[in-house]
């Protein structure tokens, strides 16, 4: 079994994170005339497919920023950030001719993805924090 010092676990959570962050650029900002047929969701049948979608990528983001080392000491700076990055992107998408639309709902399911996420996060370093002070009083 392979393991990874803290320092390599850092660098491959920042690589996911900058790459996942790329990836949902691209995919937003795409036009639409020349989006890839996996994208086109209408297919697969499934209902509210792209917000679960939208909710699972932003959710999966902040994950990969809440395990680098110098962003886990500052949690809500960081889902702060990834919420504007969020909304921004559907902003982005209303405002630029890419044959796209600005979707609230789109916007809520980052926020909600982050806010998922971020709140679990908060609460295991709360339950750890607990854990310690139990431990060494």
């Amino acid at each position: 079994m392979m393991t990874f010092t803290p320092f390599q676990r850092n660098n491959l959570a920042w690589f996911g994170a900058v790459a996942s962050t790329l990836f949902i650029a691209y995919i937003s900002l795409v036009p639409a005339q020349n989006e890839p047929e996996f994208a086109d969701l209408q297919q697969y049948g499934i209902l509210f497919l792209d917000k679960i979608l939208h909710l699972i990528a932003y959710g999966g983001l902040t994950f990969l920023f809440l395990c680098t080392s110098q962003l886990r000491r500052y949690p809500r700076a960081t889902c702060l950030a990834l919420i504007l990055y969020g909304s921004l992107l559907e902003l982005t998408q209303g405002l630029l001719p890419l044959g796209r639309e600005f979707s609230l709902f789109d916007a809520l399911a980052n926020v909600l993805g982050v806010l998922i996420i971020g709140s679990a996060f908060l609460y295991r370093q709360k339950k750890q924090k607990a854990r310690r002070l139990l431990s060494s009083g």
